[in-house]
């Protein structure tokens, strides 16, 4: 199965006199190939644990959820593309990306927030709904500080973007893959 990914030619609106001819123009889209995927486990349980825990019924399923969970994540955020894995969106060819500097560099202000922010509104995009993020990125941006050690007020820009931590999302990247990636 394919879908329409994005479009990478618009349409070419053109003036036209009162009553006169519309001029044709075609949009062109790009292609993403939609290959179902699967994923599950298999775990064994010994008749005694079921039988003389008391609440087993309740803590089974809410770990194989909890385990599900970060799978998915880790493969819609990260995943590799190889065997039976998706390709997550930070190996999605195209994606608009905010070079972080050598090994990730620190995080000191919101500059690459509005960095990526600025990239995807110069490519028309909708505004973002979520910064997804590591802890430890999560941890930096919620510490920024002035120079008196005074908590620092987000931007207008990105003062009601929720921004929310995924423990999936790595920080050990060296340069050249070290970006703050986001897709359109």
């Amino acid at each position: 199965r394919s879908a329409p990914r994005r479009c990478n030619r618009a349409p070419v609106p053109a003036w036209r006199a009162e009553n006169g001819a519309v001029t044709e123009s075609e949009p062109t889209f790009d292609q993403v190939q939609f290959v179902p995927k699967s994923v599950g486990f298999i775990v064994k349980v010994s008749r005694e644990l079921l039988e003389d825990s008391v609440n087993i019924n309740v803590a089974l399923p809410a770990v194989f959820a909890a385990a599900m969970a970060l799978t998915l994540d880790g493969a819609g955020l990260v995943g590799t593309g190889t065997g039976n894995q998706p390709t997550g969106i930070a190996n999605t060819a195209d994606i608009l990306t905010v070079d972080m500097g050598t090994n990730g560099a620190a995080i000191t202000s919101y500059a690459p927030l509005l960095d990526a922010l600025e990239q995807l509104q110069t490519a028309n995009a909708a505004a973002p709904t979520t910064a997804v993020m590591s802890p430890r990125t999560s941890r930096a941006i919620s510490g920024l500080t002035d120079s008196t050690g005074q908590p620092l007020r987000r931007p207008d820009a990105i003062a009601q973007l929720p921004l929310v931590s995924n423990t999936q999302i790595g920080v050990t990247d060296t340069h050249g893959t070290a970006n703050m990636d986001f897709a359109i």
